[in-house]
């Protein structure tokens, strides 16, 4: 049993690590592997916690950069599709709408890959329509991060400026995740006894992510999101 917790910390620490690198993708890493080692019961409500903790922790060092006018209707469009995702998850049969998201990130990231000059989109229907699957996805399965990153990419934000929205997007959605996992029980004595070890980790992933997000140019970046794009679609397959 401790070797999984010092594993699941481990995961952790390299999820939150790529969180603060590039804004995204903390949760559909460490989910499936902190589960294998100490159930989908624990993995859930903990990863859920330390993805609302490095919204606040990186939104609060990148705040200036938040576009709220972009995020806007993302949001509240994703609030409004959480329940719609709670209502999917016990009428339909989940998998198949990950596997379909997921193939299409992979189509959509190696489309870019080839072409990466797309017209930047500007049509609120963008955003409604992005926000409202992410938040499908999020009542669902707690995976409401892709559509926002491809929304994201889509409007071609700058480094800063995507790193600051996603986490003001993320800081916004999971509290009604947080509280779905309470009114269900989740918060054990064990989730928090995990998440306080996993704080100091938090932090130290923070500050060298953000040193290295500094590090990366804006077209190198863009790039990264692509090929990010294809895993976070394979993962989500798989």
């Amino acid at each position: 049993m401790v070797s999984a917790e010092f594993g699941s910390l481990a995961v952790i620490l390299l999820a939150a690590l790529v969180r603060s690198t590039f804004g995204f993708g903390d949760a559909v890493l460490a989910l499936p592997l902190v589960a294998l080692l100490l159930g989908l019961t624990t993995a859930t409500p903990l990863v859920a916690l330390v993805s609302f903790t490095l919204a606040v922790g990186i939104l609060f060092s990148s705040w200036r950069a938040l576009d709220v006018r972009a995020a806007l209707p993302l949001l509240l469009a994703a609030v409004a599709g959480i329940p719609l995702g709670v209502l999917v998850l016990r009428q339909l049969e989940g998998v198949w709408l990950l596997r379909a998201l997921g193939v299409f990130l992979i189509g959509f990231g190696l489309y870019r890959l080839r072409q990466p000059r797309l017209p930047m989109v500007t049509h609120m229907a963008w955003a409604l329509g992005l926000g409202l699957f992410g938040g499908v996805l999020g009542g669902a399965y707690g995976a409401n991060g892709p559509p926002a990153v491809l929304y994201g990419t889509l409007r071609r934000w700058p480094p800063k400026t995507f790193m600051a929205t996603m986490q003001g997007y993320f800081l916004i959605t999971l509290p009604f995740v947080l509280i779905a996992h309470a009114a269900g029980g989740l918060w054990t004595k064990e989730v928090w006894r995990l998440f306080a070890w996993a704080l100091p980790l938090i932090v130290l992933a923070i500050f060298l992510g953000r040193v290295l997000n500094r590090r990366i140019p804006t077209a190198r970046f863009e790039r990264f999101l692509d090929v990010a794009l294809i895993v976070l679609g394979i993962v989500l397959i798989i």
